[in-house]
């Protein structure tokens, strides 16, 4: 919503510049069926440069919100849905605002929320205080750590003020926690920080903090997350499903086609495009096909397994050239109806919606689209053990997001092939407070279980053979994980469920204390890093070639790494940071 100022507060008594213009108790479910209709008589007294405050509480997962007009078009200056966050959000009142208001009134549309009042402030009556939150101990501590948040707060004016400091905790599904308060006296021109100790279980938590109802930031932090309990819920045949599907990709011919692509291979490496064959579905035939680099050098070389993203249908599949990584046979794989497979002369099978993957085969554990995309993971790790020149000692994984999710799949289907893994804010674990706490992609689970008529119960059950806290019981080689604490997608907890019952006791972590679902700009040379530290350097011949690069890095939003500044135009991340190239 253009113009949108974020001001998170606590109710407080109405103040004589502030007119109420409606007030009730209006519920806007998560399933997008609430609206209500605010009257042209509601804004008589409107007047360009007040602030029109719109309350709110009980915010769901996915709460957000826009205006429309009473023909439900667009108001002008008003573009997009507004995440919900605190208790209330301000919109300037503009001329054309007032105009278009004053003429029909508006209609507020959106999911996840109470909205309890609107009303009319002055500008001139907002706290004039400034006030932030410095980053402390990247918002994570350990059991042994007493968690404490400061808020700086600062006084430009030349009048004396009192400054009345909030910190609003929540837990990370959103339930109420506890309100900390505390009031300091600023001076004029004056500098006070107000510190908060904070005593909490181990998990996570949704922090807003305050000054006099001006927001000063909205962040998550966990605490001794290595306590986290959520332990494996597989079914008593979890091990012989796994175990039979294995069974049918081993006895599936591989069927290997390799095609040279010209135009990226270099002396230093053969770049192909290849097709495996894989497990068949109801579908009909199925194929992971992948791009891989192979060294042209003598000897063998060490392998690494790039597992992509979800696919939106609207990205390019990348490609490595191949001077990129040298000293690596490298795969990027394209498992089935994704990227390569989703693109001409190929086509996906399984729905033309991006979401349709999450949802093809609910209900059946057979027939389930991640069954088979779980068996083109594997797909991908036979293939290298038929290359002469991969060493089949050294072969590592990793991926962001579903391509996260993938590598745990690698290593706990593949038999112990896989030396080491790099999962990155990875999906799909711990399925019951998954869906509790995120909304998308949950409400696609959820949808599709209602239509099919199944119970809460039937639906993890099937889902729990699909779940990464049940296939971490099985992983016992070296993992590196990277998480996001504000990942509101694939959150942190669900990663913590994994870590946590992971059979490996060579595991560490990497936190991104202020990033959403992405992935940081570093990740590369540590996971090249991880991945240098567990390998067997016997017979390689430039041990320096495989692994700790400091080189910057890009990257699109679903974690696939560029290999030089983007030219398209898009939203990537380097350095932790969001780049917009136009």
């Amino acid at each position: 919503m253009k113009y949108l100022l974020f001001l998170l507060a606590v109710l407080l008594p109405s103040v004589s510049w502030c007119e109420d213009i409606w007030s009730g108790t209006k519920v806007f479910p998560t399933n997008w069926t609430g609206w209500e209709k605010l009257d042209d008589s509601c804004f008589s007294n409107a007047v360009a440069g007040k602030l029109l405050r719109f309350k709110y509480n009980d915010l769901k997962v996915g709460a957000s919100a826009t205006l429309y007009k009473s023909d439900w078009t667009t108001i002008p200056g008003i573009d997009g849905y507004v995440e919900l966050q605190g208790n209330h959000v301000d919109i300037p009142v503009t001329q054309s605002l007032v105009q278009e208001l004053k003429r029909d009134g508006c209609i507020v549309f959106g999911q996840g929320f109470t909205m309890t009042s609107v009303q009319i402030i002055g500008i001139d009556e907002v706290s004039r205080l400034k006030q932030s939150v410095p980053l402390v101990n990247d918002w994570l501590w350990t059991e042994n750590a007493k968690p404490r948040i400061s808020i700086d707060i600062s006084n430009p004016t030349n009048a004396a003020a009192t400054a009345n400091a909030e910190l609003i905790i929540q837990t990370d599904k959103l339930k109420p926690c506890t309100t900390l308060k505390k009031s300091v006296a600023v001076s004029a021109l004056g500098n006070v920080s107000v510190s908060f100790d904070l005593n909490i279980e181990p998990g996570f938590y949704q922090c807003t903090a305050l000054v006099n109802d001006e927001l000063a930031r909205t962040f998550t932090i966990g605490y001794a997350p290595e306590r986290i309990v959520s332990p494996p819920d597989m079914q008593p045949d979890f091990h012989t499903f796994w175990q039979e599907a294995k069974s049918q990709l081993a006895a599936t011919p591989m069927d290997i086609t390799m095609s040279v692509i010209p135009s990226k291979s270099t002396p230093n490496r053969t770049v192909y495009l290849i097709e495996v064959r894989s497990v068949s579905d109801q579908t009909g035939e199925a194929f992971m096909r992948a791009y891989y680099a192979e060294p042209t050098g003598n000897g063998t070389y060490p392998a690494l397994i790039h597992f992509l993203g979800h696919d939106t249908g609207n990205l390019e599949p990348y490609c490595m050239g191949g001077d990129d990584l040298p000293g690596y046979a490298e795969m990027y794989v394209s498992i089935r109806g994704q990227f390569i497979n989703n693109r001409p002369p190929f086509t996906n099978p399984y729905g033309k919606n991006g979401d349709d993957y999450f949802i093809y085969g609910f209900g059946n554990k057979e027939n389930y689209y991640y069954r088979g995309a779980f068996l083109d993971a594997v797909r991908a790790v036979d293939f290298l053990c038929t290359r002469e020149k991969v060493q089949k000692d050294n072969i590592f994984a990793e991926g962001s997001s579903q391509g996260g999710t993938l590598a745990i799949v690698a290593a706990a289907l593949s038999d112990g092939r896989v030396k080491a893994i790099a999962p990155s804010v990875f999906f799909m674990s711990d399925f019951p407070n998954y869906f509790q706490i995120t909304a998308w992609p949950g409400t696609e689970f959820i949808k599709q279980k209602e239509l099919l008529g199944m119970t809460d119960e039937e639906m993890y059950k099937m889902l729990s053979y699909f779940d990464m806290k049940n296939l971490a019981t099985m992983i016992h080689c070296p993992v590196y994980m990277n998480f996001s604490l504000h990942d509101d997608m694939c959150p942190p907890y669900t990663n913590w469920v994994f870590y946590n019952n992971l059979a490996s006791t060579e595991k560490k972590y990497l936190n991104n204390p202020t990033l959403g679902h992405q992935t940081p700009d570093n990740w590369w040379s540590e996971f090249l890093d991880f991945f240098a530290d567990y390998m067997n350097t016997e017979g390689i011949e430039d041990p320096q070639m495989v692994g700790r690069t400091s080189a910057q890095s890009y990257y699109t939003l679903d974690g696939r790494r560029l290999p030089e500044t983007p030219r398209r135009p898009g939203i990537y991340i380097n350095n932790g940071k969001k780049v917009v190239v136009r």
